[in-house]
């Protein structure tokens, strides 16, 4: 089990606050930012649109503070799910009170943007929402979050929205190798013959140098023989407009690349300095066209893989968001193939269910309320 240095976890800095003996994988899934870009030939294009900031308005969620509103402290006997939810409270941090004490907004400005809600569900049995056949979710080791805006107010003339995610893995990678993207197609059940492709962001590396292993830290000698990790990040290729599932639009996967001083400041909260200690402060970068690594001695820890990557979200119908008031979308975090799970995978293993939904809890109790970290 977990051993946790709760003043620490506690505190502002959070480093080796979590020890877990005898792991060698862990990956992790930050919600950063949500994003209102301007785009006005219903492209998507997010590259595009970050070049200027007259068509990109990024809000991060460290600038709320967040409330649980359900917390499942045991498995439903029916379903074995637990859920955690959550939603945006009040004003945003550093910023004046808004007229309207019954609408809890982000506000940047006069920009009035969104009611952020948050679901998060675990399971001890193999569980898959009808509407989403795509996001099998494992017995015990995976996370489904679920995402819902209400009261969508946008920015630009012709809104668009995307989220900022931020991938964690204990595999060091190289910029070019890391969280590798494969393909797969489905159908929704009663869709007609429209069918989605799904993108699985997959959390290991081809790279000829091999995983990292957490044994592996300390030591100078590289192990090239750890099995490759299993574990994907799968969003939803489908978001939807309104609470009955009928309004949808399709999710394209944007740009992914490296996190800015600023940014990572914006993970004050994650769990992924309690976990990985010294090691969060260390990640591949680009610099130029060159890929670059930072080290610390060879004495020291390893880095870890750190990756942040956009997914927008498009509205039905080829039109921009200025009609909408509510958008849902959902992803998950499994560390067994999503598909094809085993018999073993597929077993009641309420036990590890139940660990990973401490891990939740601690991250509640540590800092929930600067940033999203799970």
């Amino acid at each position: 089990l977990a051993k946790v240095n709760w003043p620490v976890l506690n505190g502002t800095q959070k480093f080796d606050a979590i020890s877990i003996p005898g792991f060698s994988q862990a990956y992790g899934v930050s919600f950063l930012s949500v994003v209102d870009y301007d785009d006005k030939d219903y492209s998507l294009d997010l590259w595009r649109a970050m070049l200027s900031n007259k068509t990109f308005a990024e809000y991060y969620l460290s600038e709320l503070e967040f409330s649980v509103v359900k917390y499942d402290k045991v498995p439903d006997e029916k379903t074995g799910r637990l859920q955690i939810i959550f939603q945006s409270d009040g004003n945003p941090r550093h910023n004046k009170p808004s007229t309207d004490s019954k609408l809890p907004f982000l506000i940047s400005g006069q920009h009035y943007l969104f009611v952020f809600l948050t679901k998060v569900t675990i399971s001890s049995k193999p569980s898959t929402d009808s509407k989403l056949p795509f996001l099998h979710l494992a017995a015990g080791l995976a996370l489904n979050v679920d995402l819902e805006f209400n009261y969508l107010v946008t920015r630009f003339p012709n809104s668009q929205m995307a989220v900022g995610v931020v991938l964690f893995s204990n595999n060091s990678m190289s910029p070019t190798e890391d969280f590798q993207n494969s393909r797969r197609y489905f159908s929704r059940p009663g869709g007609a013959s429209r069918r989605y492709q799904v993108t699985d962001v997959k959390l290991s590396s081809t790279h000829d140098t091999g995983p990292f292993p957490l044994s592996a830290e300390g030591h100078r000698i590289r192990n090239l023989t750890a099995p490759t990790p299993t574990a994907v990040f799968r969003p939803s290729p489908v978001c939807f407009f309104d609470k009955e599932g009928s309004k949808s639009g399709p999710v394209f996967t944007g740009p992914r690349k490296s996190l800015s001083q600023s940014q990572r400041r914006r993970l004050r909260g994650s769990l992924a300095k309690a976990i990985f200690g010294a090691r969060y402060n260390q990640q591949f970068y680009f610099q130029g066209k060159r890929d670059e690594r930072r080290w610390l001695k060879w004495s020291k820890a390893l880095p870890i893989g750190m990756r942040l990557q956009y997914f927008a979200f498009g509205s039905p119908d080829d039109a921009s968001l200025k009609s909408s008031k509510y958008l849902f979308w959902s992803s998950i975090l499994s560390m067994v193939p999503v598909d094809l799970p085993t018999g073993e995978q597929t077993s009641d293993i309420s036990k590890e269910s139940l660990m990973a939904w401490g891990l939740m809890a601690l991250n509640w109790a540590s800092a929930v309320s600067s940033q999203l970290g799970l």
